[in-house]
């Protein structure tokens, strides 16, 4: 089994095991005043990577498991194994390959998974196609005709502090550059997400940083906590297109909240998964 590492090289910021990669704290903020949330997002690719996904949960111990791509059937299992009884998931692509753990068609989708009861729970399209969700097509040029776009939202109390997390999977474009479609997209995102309560947002933007796309959202948060260091979440050693080098995977905070500890961890997937503490912003007493 592959052995889950700490990113490093390639120009990135190295870590440690265990180190805090990033610590934002605001002036005036008492940390040891608020409890923190530990937080992993990952896009898992189906079920490509389960055993290699599941013992590094497992070590993790998240209190919040948010996950893009995952197959519905694999669902139960995840919830099983980690521990994580509390779920909402949202299916976005109807795929049938040799990725999935049955073998067989199935939905795959955004999910949160929680160790904690889930309150205030939603979910919303903001694309869908005019047939519906159908089956993927082979060529990525015309997902657009056979994937949704979605978003799922939760809220967890942890030592009597809230936290709101949404989880999105969004518009994919060919070249990695702004396109109609994800103008439009963000657009009808915006709306779903001004409308919710302060919230941390997370997942697979497929819109790389420094093009346009990811700007839109960092600007409707406070904070954008993948490090400036980083220069890619996409894992060369298991994506299909290794020569990327995109920070897409997200991790934005609005003024309620910091995240704390960022880590960006390679090994798992065809992205690396972003793990974090978050916690309430708390004046200092």
């Amino acid at each position: 089994m592959t052995i889950p590492r700490p990113l490093e090289g390639s120009g990135d910021l190295s870590y440690s095991g265990g180190e805090e990669m990033r610590s934002s704290c605001p002036e005036g903020v008492n940390l040891s005043l608020s409890a923190m949330l530990k937080l992993i997002s990952l896009n898992v690719e189906r079920s490509k990577h389960l055993s290699r996904n599941i013992p590094f949960f497992l070590a993790e111990q998240p209190d919040v498991l948010c996950l893009q791509e995952a197959f519905e059937a694999d669902l139960e299992r995840i919830q099983r194994e980690l521990s994580l009884p509390f779920l909402i998931w949202l299916p976005d692509v109807f795929i049938d390959n040799e990725t999935n753990s049955t073998g067989k068609p199935g939905y795959s989708g955004q999910a949160i998974f929680s160790r904690l009861p889930l309150t205030d729970a939603g979910k919303a399209y903001y694309y869908m196609p005019k047939q519906g969700i159908t089956l993927e097509m082979k060529q990525m040029a015309d997902v657009r005709s056979t994937n949704a776009q979605g978003i799922i939202w939760a809220s967890v109390k942890k030592d009597g502090e809230t936290f709101t997390i949404a989880n999105t999977h969004f518009t994919w474009t060919p070249d990695g550059y702004p396109n109609t479609h994800q103008e439009v997209d963000f657009a009808s995102l915006k709306v779903i997400l001004s409308g919710l309560s302060s919230h941390i947002l997370v997942g697979d933007l497929n819109a790389p940083r420094g093009r346009g796309i990811w700007e839109k959202f960092s600007a409707l948060y406070n904070q954008d906590n993948i490090p400036a260091e980083i220069k890619s979440t996409v894992d060369p050693d298991w994506h299909h297109f290794p020569h990327l080098v995109h920070v897409v995977d997200c991790l934005f905070t609005d003024s309620a909240y910091m995240a704390t500890g960022v880590r960006i961890v390679s090994g798992l997937s065809d992205h690396r998964a972003v793990v974090a503490g978050i916690r309430r912003s708390e004046p200092m007493i």
